[in-house]
């Protein structure tokens, strides 16, 4: 048992209220700790720690475990895949079920030649169901759109950006864009802001 769980110098035991007088990290009086887990029953389950019955006896306030087994009895939807069902989402102190942070503004590379390594603009999350309603741009040097999709995916073939052109400017549609910096704007469709950043092609 890690007798310090976030790391701050002072044991588990002591933050939670009780009698360390020894200081083995163990609650001196351990009928004031029902699961035994180093945090007194008056104040179990206030600071994210469990509750003061939690019978798996862990401190994992998104571990959905009533049976008290191991095994998580609620496995339903994880729509921000972020391994944590919707319905303890939001209790872990790492946001919400639907995290407009998981895409932010960053730079890719793509190698579309064939090898299967980065063939295409892999934007993570995108696939995510609160964010069908994007829209990316992308767009050369002297500012013309070569390619602009509704519902960008990763999965779907037909909208994910593989270094082909399907705007009109100096490149015909379905010609392969050129080796060279390009830079794309992406509106998630939900109302946050604009996603932005440059893309490098290299064949």
């Amino acid at each position: 048992q890690d007798l310090d769980s976030d790391d701050d110098g002072v044991n588990d035991v002591v933050e939670g209220g009780n009698s360390d007088i020894d200081g083995d990290g163990q609650v001196d009086n351990p009928l004031d700790d029902t699961d035994g887990d180093g945090i007194a029953d008056s104040v179990d389950g206030l600071d994210g720690h469990g509750d003061a019955n939690d019978p798996d006896n862990d401190s994992d306030a998104t571990d959905p475990d009533s049976g008290g087994n191991g095994v998580v009895t609620d496995s339903g939807t994880d729509s921000d895949g972020d391994g944590i069902a919707d319905s303890v989402d939001g209790l872990d102190g790492f946001g919400d079920a639907y995290d407009d942070n998981c895409i932010k503004d960053e730079n890719y590379i793509i190698s579309p030649n064939g090898d299967n390594l980065n063939n295409y603009l892999h934007i993570e999350c995108i696939d995510n169901p609160e964010y069908r309603n994007n829209t990316l741009e992308i767009i050369n040097r002297w500012g013309n759109i070569v390619y602009r999709v509704k519902g960008y995916s990763n999965i779907d073939s037909n909208k994910r950006f593989e270094g082909i052109s399907n705007g009109r400017a100096t490149i015909s549609v379905d010609d392969k864009l050129p080796v060279g910096t390009y830079f794309y704007k992406l509106n998630l469709g939900n109302g946050s802001p604009i996603r932005k950043g440059w893309i490098y092609i290299n064949r």
